[in-house]
């Protein structure tokens, strides 16, 4: 039973880290599998342009292979959706805006709602370790620790509570 529960363990924190190997297909009814449209990509590049890479934001790779970080209200939604679905709170926080103001998507408060509570959200994951000679009766033990995960953003708490708010007045 032991190595179940390291499975498990090793499972949530390979997820956590965004190691599981399996890729975004949709998220929040978005396909994350689109292709750049060509009008995408000229706004893309022109951000690109504007000015030096960003130490936040959200990641793209451009067609050389280069990693940059983006104002992430530039990146097709697509991209955006497979980071999002990724936990990339960034990422999340802008898709929220976006179902918020009917940006691309159609407007819808629930998804945003959700989208900003994911993206104030400080997540955690249960990770653990196997002891030798402590706790069972065959000498092992699972003894789970708590990782802390990304932190949340303050800037999505605060949008989350303008929209409840505004959704509670109608």
């Amino acid at each position: 039973m032991g190595m179940k529960r390291i499975a498990q363990a090793m499972l949530v924190a390979a997820t956590a880290l965004g190691l599981g190997g399996c890729t975004v297909r949709q998220y929040m009814g978005i396909s994350a599998r689109t292709l750049v449209t060509a009008e995408e990509q000229a706004r893309l590049d022109r951000a690109l342009a504007s000015g030096p890479a960003l130490a936040g934001g959200c990641p793209w790779k451009q067609a050389d292979g280069t990693q940059v970080n983006v104002v992430c209200d530039h990146l097709p939604l697509a991209h955006l959706a497979r980071l999002a679905g990724m936990d990339h709170k960034p990422a999340l926080l802008e898709l929220g805006i976006r179902f918020e103001e009917g940006r691309g998507v159609a407007q819808d408060w629930d998804k945003a709602e959700r989208a900003y509570r994911l993206a104030a959200w400080q997540n955690s994951f249960v990770a653990g370790q196997q002891v030798a000679g402590i706790g069972s009766a065959s000498g092992n033990s699972f003894d789970p620790i708590i990782v802390p995960g990304t932190p949340g953003l303050d800037s999505a708490a605060v949008r989350l509570a303008k929209l409840r708010a505004r959704k509670k007045g109608l």
